[in-house]
């Protein structure tokens, strides 16, 4: 994006890399969100480019959180995301940045980014006012200059380089991996499963996949992370007696009965519990339709 460009600058333009990590963790009674944006100026959109940036995360969570213990990783299946290779490295970079990998699911199409893609819209229109605002963005630092001046809450971005000569992971491939979905990790294997805890899932040793482990992907911060606050949520219980009138929006899940005050409430609940995120309109035009 250019202040001003002439017309052929507008054709055959090049994207600019950037991962969104959001991060969830708990807090006495609430929940606090962080969003971490990795921007890179050039990168092949593979499982070790994935890989590289969230050992990099991994090790930020746990220098500002020390307590962390156990991670639960979810996102969509994008080819850099479902593989044999990323599921089979994650045993190892829990070791080494000291949080235990313990799940890893992928969620169903138009299911489960929501999250992700709500913190994408105030970004762009913060990069976007930058540049409306007499500033050029063609590069990741500019990205990073704009996300940093005009912030967004609970928002933070590095300028990184992925190092693809540090990959040295050698596996067997894991057999029907298209169908599977949901991923647990052990010491002494993988546990695998189609759908969603449905059944006990099948088996795989360690030993029948990895051949030779990835060792640490070198991930370099050419510009490090801005400060940012937390967004703060409280955690709040529903149940069928605590009920009343007043409360508008009711989730969308068929075996769900929660219902809340606010759409941001239900917003929430749906990215907590990976229910379905259809749009709710107030329950009293609901009744009626």
């Amino acid at each position: 994006m250019k202040f001003r460009k002439k017309q052929a600058e507008w054709f055959a333009k090049r994207g600019i890399n950037w991962h969104v990590s959001s991060v969830i963790m708990k807090r006495d009674e609430g929940l606090e969100v962080i969003c971490y944006v990795h921007l890179l100026t050039s990168c092949r959109q593979d499982w070790f480019a994935v890989l590289s940036i969230l050992e990099n995360l991994l090790s930020t969570v746990k220098t500002s959180n020390p307590r962390i213990r156990k991670a639960y990783l979810r996102s969509d299946e994008a080819g850099c995301y479902h593989n044999s290779k990323l599921v089979s490295s994650f045993r190892e970079l829990g070791c080494r940045q000291g949080i235990e990998v313990v799940r890893y699911d992928h969620s169903e199409p138009q299911s489960g980014k929501d999250m992700c893609d709500r913190i994408l819209c105030p970004m762009k229109s913060s990069i976007r006012r930058y540049c409306n605002e007499g500033d050029d963005v063609v590069s990741a630092q500019d990205m990073y200059t704009a996300l940093k001046e005009r912030p967004v809450k609970g928002t933070t971005a590095t300028v990184c380089v992925v190092k693809d000569q540090h990959v040295t992971l050698e596996i067997n491939r894991i057999p029907n991996f298209s169908n599977l979905h949901n991923f647990e990790f052990t010491q002494k294997g993988l546990r695998v499963w189609k759908a969603f805890n449905v059944g006990p899932g099948k088996f795989i040793p360690w030993s029948d996949v990895v051949i030779c482990p990835q060792r640490r992907t070198g991930l370099i911060e050419e510009i490090p992370l801005f400060s940012t606050n937390a967004q703060q949520f409280a955690l709040k219980e529903h149940t069928k007696s605590d009920l009343s009138g007043d409360k508008l929006f009711e989730c969308s899940e068929a075996s769900c009965t929660e219902e809340f005050h606010s759409q941001s409430d239900l917003d929430l609940h749906v990215s907590m519990f990976d229910h379905r995120a259809i749009p709710q309109r107030a329950k009293e035009f609901s009744m009626i339709n």
